[in-house]
């Protein structure tokens, strides 16, 4: 779509405030349709523009996007605020994830009672000043750079920055015992393009008063009360994440090193290598300029043929599908590249890459499998184990069992934010369930070929993440609520989620939601309709390409196995272990 991105929201903050601040840092210009009644709200939801029913939704490129992540997503990578590669990405994702958590609390803050308002106005100020800020400041004074990841700007600083403004609107001298975070909000609020949106008669938008409450409630017809720390998330964001290791077994040579960046990223995005100490480039360094392609082959032995003739017998070659990430800057395009698998042990890695990349400074060692803390069950972990299950990755599991285990793992400072779940992944501590579940569909070729299809992943994916959350916290309900719970999972899943993908699937006409691929979408999707069809047996009585899609979906291998009984797919939760995350995290 030709001309400048178009939003359609309310002429509020909400949640589209977060993607003005990040199209306004990237220096783009957007146009609005503010949505002012409920005749506007239902033309859109006829017109079959909004595919979950839901604002934000923004035109841009061609796209009609909803879903406030994915759009966020979209707009980072394509103005290149989401990091150099996969390991920044996964900085930026779980930074982002916190400030989010963070700004949840504040969202509903208009919509509370004046009662409330006060008992939230301390929840958020307590929160910020004591599991969001430390970590935020501890990450500037470790880092000693600019920002937050690498030394670029990007998203993360720019979430950071609303965050940190719309805090200190309810609390004034917030940032009175951090340094770093007063040092940063002022370097980040130079920063041109955000000096301009800061100032009067920007784009951006004014605290929340009466009219904007009321016009949100009119146009949604919003009949019900809003209390404080709203449950279905304060629940699930006290579970967080960990990270994974994998032994060395293998070097990356590219076929056919012509292009420059196709031997770069053979070495910078194998598994077998991991990232430097501060995430930069593992693959090749150069000393002045870089060579040319012709002095690269040479210098470097990148050519399939010269390795071939050199190679010790102890090495054996195959070919694999390798794909340039969108986000690198380059036009996306599926590559092949050479893969040499050490077949001795007697072979030391170090000289293999001394003999064949002497520009590859260090390979570091990454030693078994994922590993992932959590509860003995679903919860938000389940979509992590899913995935790897989907991609084939085997991994292992620490329970946490008791709120001693808990807080011995927050005073270790492995919790960034003090939740889990947490995965051990590749050297990184990594939580945010959203943040690890992109960076496992990104490294195992899970989340589309190029921009575009990551963003229609995202939105599915988001969509399908709604869902789930309703049926997440079901077990929690109360015993005379669950009736009523029921049945809202069963008409929002008939109702507002299954048509989507029962149309897209029939639209597409492909075995998969996304290209003709496996994706992440699809994992996630099959996770959903199995999670409601234990509520609900027949619930897919009515569409028959999502019947039709579970079943191709059950029979993939890697997932038909996780499906047996014995794997490390987890139960429906129960009464044990409801009693069991209760007393962990304190939740009444």
């Amino acid at each position: 779509m030709a001309g400048k991105p178009k939003l359609y929201y309310f002429d509020g903050r909400g949640k589209m405030e977060s993607i003005r601040w990040l199209l306004a840092a990237a220096g783009v210009e957007f146009e609005e349709e503010f949505l002012e009644t409920r005749e506007q709200y239902e033309k859109l939801l006829q017109s079959g523009d909004l595919l979950f029913q839901q604002v934000p939704m923004v035109e841009i490129d061609g796209m009609k996007m909803v879903q406030t992540r994915a759009i966020l997503n979209y707009i980072a990578a394509k103005y290149n605020l989401y990091g150099k590669d996969l390991k920044e990405r996964a900085l930026i994702d779980m930074y982002v994830g916190g400030t989010e958590d963070l700004m949840g609390f504040i969202l509903m803050f208009p919509f509370l009672s004046a009662e409330d308002k006060e008992k939230q106005r301390a929840f958020i100020v307590q929160k910020a000043t004591s599991r969001y800020f430390p970590v935020y400041e501890k990450v500037l004074k470790d880092h000693g750079q600019d920002f937050l990841v690498g030394n670029n700007f990007s998203w993360a600083d720019v979430h950071l920055l609303e965050a940190i403004l719309m805090v200190e609107e309810k609390k004034s001298d917030v940032l009175s015992s951090f340094p770093q975070l007063q040092a940063f909000k002022r370097r980040i609020s130079s920063i041109p393009t955000i000096k301009k949106f800061l100032e009067p008669a920007s784009q951006r938008k004014p605290v929340p008063d009466d009219k904007y409450v009321e016009t949100v409630r009119k146009v949604l017809r919003m009949y019900y009360d809003i209390k404080a720390n709203y449950p279905s998330r304060d629940i699930w964001h006290e579970l967080s994440q960990s990270p994974v290791e994998i032994q060395f077994k293998k070097l990356v040579f590219a076929e056919d090193a012509k292009d420059s960046w196709q031997a770069t990223a053979a070495a910078r995005w194998s598994p077998a290598l991991s990232a430097s100490a501060h995430g930069g480039d593992v693959g090749r360094r150069w000393c002045g300029p870089e060579p040319s392609p012709a002095a690269q082959q040479e210098k470097y032995n990148l050519c399939g043929k010269d390795i071939n003739e050199t190679k010790p017998d102890s090495l054996e070659f195959f070919e694999v599908p390798f794909w340039k990430p969108a986000h690198s800057g380059r036009n996306p395009t599926d590559e092949t590249i050479l893969m040499a698998e050490v077949k001795t042990s007697t072979l030391s890695p170090n000289f293999l890459c001394y003999r064949y990349f002497p520009g590859i400074q260090k390979l570091s060692s990454m030693s078994g499998k994922p590993r992932l803390t959590y509860v003995n069950g679903r919860g938000r972990m389940e979509p992590v184990r899913w995935l790897l299950a989907a991609a084939g990755v085997e991994f292992e599991e620490n329970f946490v069992e008791t709120k001693e285990q808990l807080e011995k793992l927050i005073k270790g400072g492995d919790l960034l934010f003090q939740q889990v779940p947490m995965v051990e992944i590749d050297g990184m501590k990594m939580v945010q369930t959203r943040a690890i579940l992109c960076y496992i569909a990104g490294k195992y070729n899970l989340y589309g070929k190029d921009l575009k299809e990551r963003a229609l992943i995202d939105m599915y994916v988001e969509g399908i993440t709604d869902l789930m959350q309703m049926v997440m916290v079901f077990p929690f309900s109360p015993a005379e609520a669950k009736a009523k719970n029921l049945a809202s999972i069963e008409e929002k899943a008939t109702k507002r989620y299954f048509p989507v993908f029962e149309k897209i699937l029939k639209q597409h006409g492909q075995d998969f939601l996304v290209g003709n691929r496996l994706s992440w979408a699809d994992v996630q999707l099959l996770e959903a309709i199995l999670a409601v069809e234990e509520k609900v047996p027949a619930v897919l009585s009515g569409f028959p390409q999502l019947q039709a899609f579970k079943t191709k979906m059950s029979n993939v291998p890697t997932i038909k196995k996780f499906l047996q009984p014995g794997s490390a797919r987890k139960p429906p939760p129960d009464e044990n272990y409801v009693a069991l995350v209760r007393s962990i995290f304190n939740l009444s």
